[in-house]
């Protein structure tokens, strides 16, 4: 069984993700914000990340830059609330990521599936 971490400040997206995923057969373990997916990111061995990038405190761009410091990084599926993200775009694409990483909020959950299963293969 996969082990997938949803980070995000959004408790309800959270929960939402948490619930979907686990009817889907995927163990999920859950991090509210930046600083707990960080906290989770180095405990926990973890096969997928969801992550949010707009948080308070921690954002996705820093969480990122830890989980690539990981000698094997988990692939990274990024939400974003808004196409605003130019900000933190050099930094995404230089950590390896491009559009088709990114998914808008709100997400269509059977993309997002499909993204996860796609990333998964290539693992």
């Amino acid at each position: 069984m996969y082990k997938i971490l949803v980070i995000d400040d959004e408790k309800e997206i959270v929960d939402i993700l948490e619930k979907f995923l686990a009817k889907k057969g995927y163990e999920v373990i859950s991090a509210y914000g930046g600083e707990e997916g960080i906290e989770k990111v180095i405990s926990e061995k973890v096969d997928l990340v969801i992550l949010d990038m707009k948080m308070p405190k921690v954002n996705g761009v820093e969480v990122l830059k830890v989980i690539h410091k990981k000698d094997k990084h988990p692939p990274v599926i990024i939400l974003s609330g808004s196409l605003g993200m130019d900000k933190n775009i050099d930094t995404i694409k230089r950590l390896g990521y491009n559009k088709k990483d990114i998914l808008i909020k709100p997400i269509d959950l059977e993309e997002l599936i499909r993204l996860i299963e796609e990333k998964l293969s290539n693992k």
